[in-house]
């Protein structure tokens, strides 16, 4: 079986343009919490929930409430996205995407096809795809 195979191909993705405030929105109503970051079709990063999170608690030590609002507004994603995230093919073995979630300590891995993001797998789709293949349980 193959990244192909389980991906998600209908992908939300942020501009690196974008603000932190935006990513929260995104995350919140697609509920998901991975956002790859690209410029036209061409991956370039990729931005985390808990890499909002990070962001938003480091710059908060001393900030009012209002304040957090435009700090929201003003936080691009590009200042805290990851650059340069592993990435997989389409023709990537699933058991070779999931060793490489977990020796890199990452949630989701980005699919590339010549260079254009195509998909995303996450460690939620490698744990339901291992579901279905061991489900024992009659079918129907």
């Amino acid at each position: 079986m193959f990244v192909k195979d389980i991906m998600q191909t209908k992908v939300i993705t942020i501009s690196p343009k974008d603000t932190a405030k935006t990513a929260r929105e995104l995350m919140d109503r697609h509920q998901i919490r991975h956002l790859p970051v690209v410029e036209g079709k061409k991956l370039i990063g990729v931005v985390t929930d808990r890499d909002v999170r990070h962001s938003l608690a480091s710059k908060l030590i001393s900030v009012e409430v209002k304040e957090i609002i435009e700090l929201l507004d003003n936080l691009k994603i590009e200042g805290i996205m990851t650059r340069d995230p592993f990435t997989v093919t389409p023709l990537t073995p699933i058991a070779e995407a999931a060793e490489m979630l977990v020796e890199k300590k990452i949630g989701c891995l980005p699919v590339v096809s010549r260079g254009e993001l195509v998909g995303i797998i996450t460690d939620r789709d490698i744990l339901l795809a291992f579901a279905r293949m061991t489900d024992k349980r009659p079918k129907g």
